[in-house]
């Protein structure tokens, strides 16, 4: 607010007679189309909370802004043409932006993907990819309790908690990729089993990095 309060005196100091606050997308009474995009990007981009900000500033008026785009290009592309403008630097960096800066988006999504993980886990015939079956229920149990903990720290966030899922996807992340190395590849022959093993190592520890990353950001 000491910011935008000072580059307005300047403003007005130099003489200029309006001075603009941007945009604030898919805000007020928008088509109906344009209302689902915004629920359904809501946890991706905060778009009430940016015209909240801007609105609490009270300026003298809003004024709707339009897309025009010759026919021959069509809406779909004129719409990726303006998201790419506000991505800066590619959809991909963008997203992995997103997905640090939110450990709400992020913990829903680890949720999400757990859920089915732990299904998918305990349906495996445990001869072919655990030493024992009291491994295999081992993983089953501890996935299940990591859900658990996410859902609660969706529910409502919490930096012990969060610390503590933190330290837990990790440790999954390790002793996974050790047994996967020492124990699965050497009786893995077929390129579908090794891609499974891949991602069952990989997953836990892009999680791993992905929490600890929305982790630090709420906590500071």
């Amino acid at each position: 607010e000491a910011l935008v309060d000072h580059a307005m005196r300047e403003a007005a100091a130099g003489g200029k007679q309006l001075v603009t606050l941007g945009l604030a997308p898919l805000a007020g009474a928008v088509a109906t189309p344009l209302r689902f995009a915004r629920a359904a990007a809501a946890g991706l981009y905060n778009f009430e909370g940016l015209r909240a900000f801007k609105a609490k500033l009270r300026p003298t008026r809003w004024d709707r802004v339009f897309v025009s785009f010759p026919s021959e290009t069509g809406a779909a592309r004129a719409l990726v043409d303006v998201l790419a403008a506000f991505a800066r630097g590619g959809f991909l960096r963008f997203g992995l932006r997103t997905l640090l800066r939110g450990p709400a988006l992020v913990v829903s999504l680890l949720t999400m993907l757990l859920v089915p993980w732990t299904a998918l886990l305990a349906s495996v015939d445990a001869r072919a990819w655990f030493p024992t079956a009291s491994i295999k229920w081992a993983w089953v149990g501890f996935d299940a309790l990591l859900a658990v903990g996410l859902f609660s720290l969706r529910a409502r966030w919490r930096d012990g908690l969060a610390r503590v899922i933190t330290f837990a996807v990790g440790a999954d992340a390790l002793v996974t990729t050790l047994e996967g190395v020492t124990w699965n590849l050497p009786r893995t022959a077929t390129a579908g089993a090794r891609l499974a093993l891949a991602v069952a190592a990989a997953a836990p520890l892009l999680a791993f990095f992905v929490l600890r990353g929305a982790t630090a950001r709420r906590s500071a």
